[in-house]
Parts: C-alpha cells; structure tokens; sequence
C-alpha cells in the first residue's frame, strides 16, 4: 500500500489514517463475519484481494460462487457456519 500511495505523494499522516480507520472498520466487519453464525459476503473480486491482504487471518472464509456483474467478477464469500449452512442443503 505504502508503495503505490506513496508514487502519489499524499501526505504521510493521511495515508496512516486511511490505514487505521480502514483496520479499524474492517476488523469490525470480519469480527461479526468470524462469528459462530452463518455470513454472507458478495464482494467484487478486485476488492477482495485488498481485504484479505488488510485482513488476512479470515479463517475459514470460503467462496461459494463467482459470477460477472456487468464486466465486474463478483464472489459469494462465506464463514465456516454459512458454507456448512449452504452444503447441508439438498
């Protein structure tokens, strides 16, 4: 992160807040996502590969399905009790 934001010379405090409140509001999301309850996650692929690098001890998060939304490739994430959920199904 540092080293694509940097190329843009924004002021080092601001990338540093960035960071926080958006470790802040992640760790937040995936305590609940973490949780023993079934989750759901639909989340453009793009963009699940920087929440898994900010976030990566997601245990157990598995993707259910991709599909493309318009020219967008969009995944189907679950927690370990949402993927048991779903494959319990007939």
């Amino acid at each position: 992160m540092d080293e694509v934001v940097g190329k843009e010379d924004y002021p080092p405090e601001l990338i540093n807040d960035f960071k926080k409140g958006l470790e802040k509001e992640s760790e937040e999301f995936f305590s609940v996502f973490g949780s023993a309850r079934p989750a759901f996650l639909y989340v453009q692929e793009y963009d699940w590969r920087w929440i898994y690098a900010v976030h990566p001890n997601i245990h157990g998060a598995v993707v259910l399905s991709q599909s493309n939304v318009g020219s967008r490739r969009v995944l189907l994430i679950a927690n370990p009790a949402g993927a048991k959920l779903v494959s319990s199904r007939p």
